[in-house]
């Protein structure tokens, strides 16, 4: 797996790239951090890449959140590639 996650003070990093290999993994951990937390911070200053699939699965999450009433918040510089998407959608 090319990417970490790694919690303190209630902050999630994610440290590497999110390519099609681990975002089934990252789904499935980030869906779990999910479930047992109504406030979700994910901190993406560390994630040098990441793919349309990544994109996507953190978009579902974004959505699952908000359909569960849960506060998610995605923060930190990140890959440009998560900026763009989400940039054209607020467009």
């Amino acid at each position: 797996m090319s990417i970490t996650i790694r919690e303190f003070a209630n902050i999630h990093y994610l440290h590497g790239a999110i390519s099609n290999t681990d975002t089934k993994t990252v789904k499935k951990q980030l869906s779990t951090m999910l479930k047992t937390n109504k406030h979700l911070v994910i901190n993406i200053d560390h994630v040098s890449f990441i793919d349309s699939l990544g994109v996507e699965m953190l978009g579902k999450l974004i959505q699952k959140a908000e359909k569960k009433h849960k506060n998610l918040k995605i923060v930190g510089l990140g890959s440009e590639d998560l900026y763009e998407h989400f940039g054209d959608l607020a467009s």
